[in-house]
């Protein structure tokens, strides 16, 4: 039987869309390149972190976390790590920076999705640890100078918040750095339907996958400083959007215990994470 053949123009038409991902593709990885040499531009084939199907975007919000990364280590009066975690490292869009920026650092690279993990492991030397469901009964080692947490506590309900900080906590050394990311007052605000967030950030994050569900979500949040919700696909309890305003987030982590604040810097992440900075105890 001969094979229906795509009609000329759709044929052209995909084509073209190709080489407009390839070249932005190009755009991106040279400029990452003129803006920091030894960054690797290595990206996995199956990165799921991609800006419809390309890398724009890509490199600058692992950049703009290096921004924080550095800002709240100098906030916590810490020198340069030797030892890192980063949970949940992805394909490693933050990893190849810290990387970059401290090539004689020890790296862990922790994530739920294996061939996450397996990447980092051989594009960027880190030790590999596969997560787990809860994820503080996994064995990661101890003993860091700087934890990394970029969009963990975004995703979780709020009882699992007390044991993820707690095991974060104990992964570093007394007087080591954790640096996590929440969805503070300006996402809450782009659900509540804001025209100013939603001009700010619409064409970046969009309604975040949770749809008519926004609004309540945001009322929620405001009225008791937290709110969360599993995403369509997925039938997992604890797992979605959670948006929390920054004195949630600051009681819950004095209920915790061991961690002294040292820096809050607002929509500072990609444009709306709250960047957390918080020195063990």
């Amino acid at each position: 039987m001969e094979r229906k053949r795509q009609p000329v123009n759709l044929r052209i038409r995909g084509l073209r869309s190709r080489a407009r991902r390839s070249a932005v593709n190009s755009w991106a990885k040279t400029r990452a390149k003129v803006r920091n040499p030894r960054v690797s531009v290595r990206i996995a084939p199956c990165e799921d972190m991609l800006d419809h199907g390309t890398l724009h975007r890509y490199f600058d919000i692992g950049e703009s976390a290096m921004r924080e990364i550095h800002a709240g280590l100098a906030a916590a009066g810490a020198s340069e790590p030797l030892r890192v975690l980063d949970l949940p490292c992805g394909y490693g869009r933050v990893l190849r920076h810290m990387k970059a920026a401290w090539p004689d650092a020890r790296f862990t690279a922790m994530d739920l999705q294996q061939d996450a993990v397996r990447f980092c492991h051989a594009a960027f030397g880190a030790s590999a640890v596969f997560s787990k469901d809860p994820l503080w009964e996994v064995d990661a080692g101890d003993g860091y100078d700087l934890v990394w947490s970029g969009s963990l506590l975004t995703h979780f309900a709020s009882d699992y918040w007390p044991p993820v900080l707690g095991y974060l906590r104990d992964r570093l050394r007394p007087g080591g750095t954790l640096i996590f990311t929440t969805h503070g007052d300006l996402p809450i605000a782009l659900l509540a339907g804001e025209r100013s967030a939603v001009a700010r950030l619409g064409d970046l994050i969009g309604d975040y996958g949770i749809g008519a569900q926004g609004r309540d979500l945001a009322a929620t949040a405001r009225r008791d400083g937290f709110a969360f919700t599993t995403y369509p696909e997925t039938a997992h309890l604890h797992w979605g959007l959670s948006v929390s305003t920054p004195r949630w987030v600051s009681d819950v982590v004095a209920d915790v215990g061991g961690l002294e604040m040292v820096r809050l810097a607002p929509c500072a992440w990609f444009d709306h994470h709250d960047v957390w900075t918080f020195r063990r105890t």
